[in-house]
């Protein structure tokens, strides 16, 4: 019950971030403009995924647990009452009805390959995680065919021809990959290992607000002087560099508030940035597809942050684990299982984990320099403006 009504709750909420995009692109059509509201959508965002789990902590410690769940009724119901008086109305009258096979096929690809991922991991390479990885990605194959040839997708694939629009896909995905991967990993950390209340490791987490902050003044100020290649790689380097310090976290908490802070600190560099480019990027009368596609990227690469990088954490976990420790499936069985067998097993299980965290987020840096490196030579001939230019369509 708990994870079909999650669900419902993801349906939901994923409806009005792509709509808040597409009206930021019709509302804001002077580039500037157009920057500054993405930042502010932006610093929502970050400040909504802190406040969200000090709030939990605060009615987990002093109220029913439900009470995490009907809170938001109150955000809805402010968002129902204000937003048909305060928003415009904007939409394309020629749309035609939702396709609902394409949607059908879209999330089907994206759970059978997560679900193979996570099989893989934890039984190990075999026939069992295997097919649904195969059968994700035929899936997805199928999606994106069906794309082509409809006359009103629900995806405009063909906007991933134009090389800025796909860099600024990829670079968002990514830093949010990074970021709630490994916040998820801090999370575990901050509660498991150290025992914290979720309140305290809540509070924890409140620096990485001010470096999304720090990062969003960071590329305004940069938009106007520095090509958006160097801007993007340079936001991307900086969450690797985030991920690196992080995961010198058996060192002492300080590295984790640290390594965190800083990593947001390049998701919000990217983030501004890499979603105006998106949005430029596109023709006017596709800036809901384009916002749609922006939004849906964000948090996809959220979603595959916390199983990709969670799984792995867990796979790396297992396998430093000494001999002799308890076998357990996740950190805080292993934790329950040691505390049976004394100090010592407590202590070896808290090292092999600081020692798979080190290693998940060597393995999120790699992936960040790697698309630090792309962005920059994807975007390295890119001026902020220029992106219609059809030199630049015709190289990708």
């Amino acid at each position: 019950m708990l994870i079909v009504c999650r669900a419902l709750m993801g349906v939901g909420a994923a409806m009005p971030a792509p709509s808040t995009l597409a009206l930021i692109s019709t509302l804001f059509r002077d580039r500037n403009q157009r920057r500054t509201a993405i930042g502010l959508w932006s610093a929502a965002f970050a400040a909504g995924s802190v406040l969200g789990p000090m709030l939990g902590g605060v009615l987990l410690g002093h109220v029913w647990w439900g009470s995490v769940f009907l809170v938001n009724l109150a955000v809805a119901a402010l968002l129902l009452g204000a937003g048909p008086v305060l928003l415009p109305e904007s939409k394309d009258p020629a749309a035609d009805r939702t396709d609902l096979l394409s949607v059908c096929l879209s999330t089907a690809a994206i759970l059978l390959v997560v679900y193979g991922a996570k099989l893989t991991a934890v039984e190990g390479p075999g026939p069992g995680g295997l097919a649904p990885l195969i059968l994700g990605v035929a899936t997805g194959v199928a999606f994106v065919l069906r794309q082509l040839h409809l006359d009103q997708p629900l995806i405009d694939v063909t906007l991933f021809r134009r090389r800025t629009f796909s860099t600024g896909i990829l670079a968002n995905g990514v830093t949010q990959f990074a970021l709630m991967g490994m916040t998820l990993l801090a999370a575990q950390y901050l509660q498991d290992v150290l025992g914290l209340s979720a309140m305290t490791a809540a509070l924890w987490m409140v620096p990485s607000v001010a470096g999304v902050f720090a990062g969003l003044a960071l590329a305004g100020k940069l938009a106007a002087r520095v090509r958006p290649g160097t801007v993007v790689g340079l936001g991307l380097t900086t969450s690797a560099a985030g991920c690196v310090v992080m995961g010198a976290v058996g060192n002492g908490t300080a590295f984790l508030v640290t390594g965190v802070t800083v990593t947001a600190a390049g998701v919000g560099t990217v983030a501004l940035l890499a979603t105006d480019i998106v949005l430029a990027a596109a023709p006017p009368e596709r800036a809901g597809a384009a916002s749609a596609v922006a939004e849906t990227s964000t948090e996809l690469g959220a979603a595959l942050g916390i199983a990709s990088l969670g799984t792995l954490s867990t796979v790396f976990l297992r396998t430093g684990l000494p001999s002799g420790t308890p076998a357990a499936d996740t950190l805080g069985d292993a934790l329950r299982e040691a505390r049976d067998h004394g100090t010592t097993a407590v202590s070896a299980v808290r090292d092999a984990f600081a020692q798979s965290l080190q290693l998940t987020l060597l393995t999120a840096a790699a992936v960040l320099v790697a698309t630090a490196a792309a962005s920059f030579l994807a975007l390295r001939n890119i001026r902020i403006g220029e992106e219609h230019n059809t030199e630049a369509d015709r190289l990708t």
